[in-house]
């Protein structure tokens, strides 16, 4: 885990350190894929990086977030169940990233029925 948690760690640093998104431009299909996929880890560091990474992607001009909501709403939500407080609030500024760039009855009914959880955490970060 500690060499998948360094390199999570350089890309999160590589990411944050770009000023021109040209060169990731042909890639950010699948660069989304894999931090959807990344998400889902059991590592915190991990997560904890990975939500941070898409954060900054989605505010990238020209990015079409809207593409990944169906993918990547559930794991978002998914964090929000999560025990440690500084996931949910780093779950919680990608969704307001993305409420900021797509319109909000694309994301109101994922979160609406959310409020239905049988977890309160998740209950309570979406309200």
């Amino acid at each position: 885990y500690k060499i998948r948690s360094e390199a999570i760690g350089s890309l999160g640093d590589e990411v944050e350190s770009l000023t021109q998104y040209n060169d990731l431009m042909p890639y950010i299909s699948s660069f989304m894929k894999f931090l959807i996929h990344l998400l889902g880890d059991q590592n915190f560091k991990i997560s904890l990086t990975t939500l941070n990474i898409i954060t900054k992607i989605i505010q990238i001009p020209g990015v079409a977030s809207k593409a990944y909501l169906p993918v990547l709403i559930p794991g978002l939500l998914e964090k929000l169940r999560d025990n440690k407080i500084v996931m949910r609030q780093a779950a919680v500024k990608v969704f307001r990233e993305l409420v900021k760039l797509v319109k909000e009855k694309l994301m109101m009914p994922k979160l609406l029925h959310t409020l239905q959880s049988d977890n309160w955490l998740q209950r309570q970060e979406v309200v």
